[in-house]
């Protein structure tokens, strides 16, 4: 996944973070993958295995990263589907985002 969003996609490599923990409150959790623009996070990706359903329990655990970081999408992977959640639209897409080049954001 990480390799489509950098070589496919146009991803900046430098700007996605991979397996690290938050902190918000009490609350402790670990992402997959933060892609950050200008310093802030703007996309968060989830990612389970191949065989494994992306199904509520999953949407779940993604969107209790809500709580604790201020993103724009939210996406979930099983490597080969994927979903994400513009929570600006408030509506599912397909995929991932558009990585904004420096004349969108």
């Amino acid at each position: 996944i990480l390799y489509d969003l950098v070589h496919e996609q146009r991803y900046q490599s430098s700007s996605i973070f991979v397996e690290k923990q938050i902190q918000g409150g009490n609350t402790r959790k670990r992402y997959d993958a933060v892609v950050y623009i200008k310093e802030k996070p703007w996309l968060l990706l989830e990612c389970k295995e191949e065989g494994e359903t992306l199904n509520e329990k999953v949407l779940q655990q993604v969107l209790a990263y809500t709580s604790v970081m201020q993103i724009s999408f939210l996406a979930v992977t099983n490597g080969k589907q994927a979903y994400t959640y513009d929570l600006q639209q408030a509506k599912w897409i397909q995929g991932f985002p558009t990585y904004p080049n420096e004349l969108t954001f």
